[in-house]
């Protein structure tokens, strides 16, 4: 399962750096990603920035890590 922390980024660097990561992963064939985001303003966006991508069929906590999200991708077709 492929992991990105996103902990310590500006939200622009993390939609970048999450972006880049989300698309080589389903590329290389991952079923999930563990995004480490902390517990500020990334973990608020990270839902929304998973609503609008093609790649993720799930977005949900990675409890009890509360700071972490599981992604659910798609599958390739």
């Amino acid at each position: 399962m492929a992991k990105i922390d996103l902990h310590g980024y500006t939200i622009h660097e993390a939609w970048t750096e999450w972006k880049n990561a989300v698309q080589s992963a389903w590329w290389q064939g991952e079923k999930k990603i563990i995004v480490v985001t902390g517990h500020g303003k990334i973990k608020e966006e990270l839902p929304r920035w998973c609503l609008g991508s093609p790649y993720i069929r799930n977005c949900e906590l990675n409890l009890p890590n509360t700071g972490a999200y599981k992604l659910t991708f798609f599958k390739r077709k």
